[in-house]
């Protein structure tokens, strides 16, 4: 019986080191023969910068819109205001593992984190954060390009909105 599990186990060792060895050793190669569905978990994290910008908006019942605004508004429906000025926005460059900090209106601080860069997207921590406390510690994934949007910290008669952005 030991005979039989230890060539067993030779046999599969054999096996799997014949698979190993067929691996093509071009990464463009595997990147051909990947499947299209291929998760963004199981994509190898990409290298560079990842370019954070963060938009500071203030919703409020007004009715006037900003014009650096209109291609958000479709972002904004959900938000029950219906009037945005946007008052600031911030920008930084970071590689992975790096943070950067943007104050906010109402004594508040965004901590932005890019915690992991692919070629499609990055995973972000976001913390806003008021006399040291935590409001909100959240971590997304936002395709490149792509906005995610904060939501919420009144402020003045209305709320503050943060889409963030990040370009790979």
């Amino acid at each position: 019986m030991m005979g039989r599990q230890i060539s067993w186990w030779l046999a599969l060792g054999a096996l799997v080191s014949s698979m190993v060895l067929a691996l093509p050793t071009d990464a463009s190669a595997q990147t051909r023969r990947a499947p299209a569905a291929q998760t963004a978990q199981s994509r190898p994290a990409a290298v560079g910068k990842v370019e954070v910008e963060v938009l500071v908006v203030h919703a409020t019942d007004n009715g006037q819109v900003d014009p650096k605004l209109v291609n958000l508004m479709q972002n904004f429906k959900r938000a029950g205001y219906t009037g945005f000025d946007l008052m600031s926005t911030e920008k930084a460059s970071l590689a992975v593992g790096k943070e950067t900090a943007i104050s906010l209106p109402g004594e508040r601080r965004l901590r932005v984190t890019v915690l992991e860069r692919t070629a499609t997207q990055a995973k972000v921590r976001l913390r806003i954060m008021k006399d040291g406390n935590k409001i909100l510690d959240t971590t997304v994934s936002i395709p490149d390009g792509r906005y995610f949007m904060i939501a919420g910290p009144k402020y003045k008669g209305g709320a503050l909105i943060l889409p963030v952005r990040v370009k790979l």
